[in-house]
């Protein structure tokens, strides 16, 4: 059985791991992960910006949330194009 100590040093290690698969903003993706956590109620991401948990301002969160996408829409473009010419190799066989 994990004892509280083992508990929060696999949290913290999943955090961290988590921390550098952001390749933009990190810091402003992992505030509004806590914010995001701790709150049930906001409405927007301007009523999430009232949490405590989050340190940064509504535009900081709306500039983290587009460089995160437009970094994962360009990963999934190069992950598809990859598959494409992967699978082009098999039927030239």
């Amino acid at each position: 059985m994990s004892t509280t100590e083992d508990l929060i040093a696999q949290f913290q290690e999943f955090r961290q791991e988590l921390y550098n698969d952001f390749l933009k903003r990190p810091n402003s993706l992992m505030d509004l992960l806590d914010a995001l956590s701790s709150n049930s109620n906001a409405r927007s991401p301007a009523e999430l910006s009232l949490n405590p948990l989050l340190r940064r301002d509504y535009s900081t969160l709306y500039k983290a949330i587009g460089k995160f996408l437009q970094t994962s829409c360009k990963q999934l473009t190069n992950m598809v194009q990859q598959w494409k010419q992967d699978n082009s190799k098999i039927g030239d066989v």
